[in-house]
């Protein structure tokens, strides 16, 4: 049995609630082959990554799928890279406004997704999820490339990937995905990774 370790985000900015705690909570801890570990990390740069890096040191899972939030996009998007900064206006939730500054000095401008990004599309419906060229520059994309770059590095052996998902039904906003239409495209996903 293939293993992987499935993350999501605590709430931040405004909301008492994350799309992609919400979903991974509806997940089952086994999906065709694969056994799922399930970790929350927090909305703060680089802590992310030592949480996160914790639970892979203690599984050692095959895969690493992490997930976030991204209210406003309208389809669950598969991210194929990370680049090496760190620009937003919003802060982290310690309060970090990080502006053009770069994640890790000396390493690659971008990475590509570890995971078989266009294998695990192909499971999915069209209609709900795509592949995606930009992970934003908030702390999703921070550890996303801190990830890739472990692994492209030796660091870490496990293969990795991200996907954004939209507001659920439970944000009252528009534009959304129900949560067990998301539910069911990211156990998609995960079972495409048995091949």
């Amino acid at each position: 049995m293939k293993s992987l370790v499935l993350s999501a985000f605590e709430p931040f900015g405004n909301d008492d609630i994350n799309s992609s705690a919400i979903v991974m909570d509806m997940i089952p801890d086994v999906c065709k082959t694969v056994s799922i570990t399930k970790v929350v990390l927090p909305v703060v740069y680089k802590t992310a990554w030592a949480v996160l890096t914790e639970a892979i040191q203690r599984v050692k899972p095959d895969f690493v799928l992490c997930m976030g939030q991204a209210g406003g996009r309208s389809k669950i998007s598969l991210e194929t890279i990370a680049v090496n900064i760190n620009n937003s206006e919003s802060p982290d939730n310690q309060g970090q406004i990080l502006k053009d500054n770069t994640i890790i000095t000396g390493g690659e401008i971008a990475y590509s997704s570890g995971l078989p990004v266009f294998r695990m599309l192909a499971a999915c419906d069209t209609e709900l999820a795509v592949a995606s060229y930009s992970a934003g520059t908030f702390v999703c994309n921070d550890l996303f490339y801190r990830m890739l770059y472990d692994e492209q590095n030796g660091t870490k052996e496990s293969k990795t990937g991200f996907v954004h998902l939209p507001y659920t039904e439970h944000f009252g906003r528009i534009p959304f995905i129900a949560s067990n239409k998301q539910v069911e495209t990211i156990i998609a996903m995960i079972s495409a990774l048995e091949d």
